[in-house]
């Protein structure tokens, strides 16, 4: 699977619009939690600053807002990603391999197959660096399985089997 670095805090914060678009959430049934937006910017504040510690206080603050979120907040899948890199930039593998999976599962009952998919693929290589082969193939699997789905279009089955590739 070809290496690329999990997606940037400020790309995921930048993206949630498109996310929101791409997962086919209408308006009428979007929700945001104020009290769990106001949580995340203050959990997160610490990981802006260069601080000592202040990544690892992040992560740990923002840790169980992600899980909070409802099916339908327009942040869910944004917060488990940023969790996800927040622990993969802490060493913290197996926590960043399970937000990764629980962003795929949002993303894929969604109908975002292709940040599904992709979502799974980080996971994959996380699960492969640690040693969990059998994870690893069946997080690719099914990352793999999404690929034939008709919302998808050339370009993006392209990038996900390009992902998928193994590389030296």
């Amino acid at each position: 699977m070809r290496r690329t670095p999990l997606l940037g805090l400020r790309s995921l914060a930048l993206g949630a619009a498109a996310i929101l678009a791409a997962q086919g959430i209408s308006a009428q049934e979007a929700t945001r939690d104020p009290v769990l937006d106001r949580m995340h910017d203050e959990a997160m504040a610490p990981a802006y600053t260069s601080a000592p510690g202040s990544l690892e206080k992040a992560a740990w603050g923002h840790a169980p807002i992600a899980f909070q979120r409802g099916e339908n907040d327009v942040r869910r899948f944004e917060c488990l990603r940023v969790q996800a890199e927040l622990f993969s930039a802490l060493g913290y593998v197996d926590g960043a391999r399970l937000y990764l999976v629980e962003a795929a599962q949002h993303a894929e009952a969604t109908d975002d197959p292709f940040n599904a998919a992709m979502t799974y693929v980080d996971a994959a290589i996380l699960a492969k660096d640690s040693g969990e082969s059998w994870e690893a193939r069946d997080l690719a699997a099914k990352a793999r399985a999404l690929v034939s789905t008709p919302e998808l279009d050339l370009t993006q089955r392209a990038a996900i089997l390009d992902r998928l590739q193994p590389r030296s």
